[in-house]
Order: C-alpha cells, then sequence, then structure tokens
C-alpha cells in the first residue's frame, strides 16, 4: 500500500466482507493505478451510495476523517477521484452510471473537504506536491 490508516478496530462493521470505505480507500490510496484498480473504484461508485453509515452504504465521513489526518492520503484519493472521472468515457458504463459515478465522487469529496483539517495536515499542506507523500509498494517476486 502506498499509504496506511487503521483499519483492524473496523473489521466487525460489516459482517461479510472488509467495511466499503475502507474497501475504496484501498483502491483509491494506490498512486500508479492499474485497470484493476479503476474497475474496482467504479463498481462500488456505480453499487454503493455515499453515506455516514455502514451497512451496504460507502461510509463518506469514516473516509472523510481518515482523509483529514493524513494529507498524503487525501492527496493520493483526490488525484484518483479525478483520474476515475477522466476515465469513464473507456469504460462500458451507460449515461446514467456515468453520471452516478460523478455524483458520488462529488458527493464523497464534499465530506472530505467540509471535514475539519488537523493541523499536522494544514502544515503539511504547504508543502504540497513538491516532496513525494506516498511510499511505492515493492514487488512481490
Amino acid at each position: 500500500m502506498c499509504h496506511s490508516f487503521p483499519i483492524a478496530y473496523r473489521l466487525d462493521a460489516d459482517s461479510l466482507t472488509e467495511p466499503l470505505a475502507e474497501l475504496l480507500l484501498t483502491k483509491l490510496q494506490i498512486v500508479h493505478l492499474n485497470e484493476k484498480d479503476q474497475r474496482d473504484i467504479l463498481a462500488l461508485l456505480v453499487s454503493h451510495p455515499i453515506g455516514d453509515t455502514d451497512d451496504d452504504v460507502v461510509n463518506g465521513a469514516r473516509i472523510a476523517e481518515l482523509l483529514s489526518g493524513d494529507w498524503g492520503l487525501w492527496r493520493t484519493t483526490q488525484m484518483n477521484l479525478e483520474r476515475t472521472r477522466e476515465a469513464l468515457p473507456s469504460y462500458d458504463l451507460n449515461e446514467a452510471e456515468q453520471h452516478l459515478v460523478h455524483e458520488r465522487a462529488d458527493q464523497l469529496w464534499a465530506m472530505v473537504e467540509e471535514s475539519p483539517k488537523s493541523r499536522s495536515w494544514k502544515l503539511r499542506d504547504r508543502i504540497g506536491d513538491r516532496k513525494r507523500w506516498y511510499e511505492l509498494p515493492e514487488e512481490v517476486g
């Protein structure tokens, strides 16, 4: 992973799988997205509404909380939501599904932007992209 964030204490939030917020964030935190990761992001945004709870909803409040304390994770997520919007025409999604992706990405990002940022986030924001903000995972043999 290019970024780390706590997940262990949330594994009980969904009885069948990793909570959708964390599942989406595991994809959005990848600096060099591949085709499968991009498709996973699209599938999650098409299939699940954004809200402030779990239970078959992407918990945008949880994502906003994590991103408000970590500028690097915020920046990578911002980049990947923009990449997702730009990539929409190259996927076999109908007009309604494309609109849904835009709408849900905008809704998620509004929640992130409305969330108060930590002091460390604000300090790191001053540096911006001039300094690398992510780790590149090592390739497994």
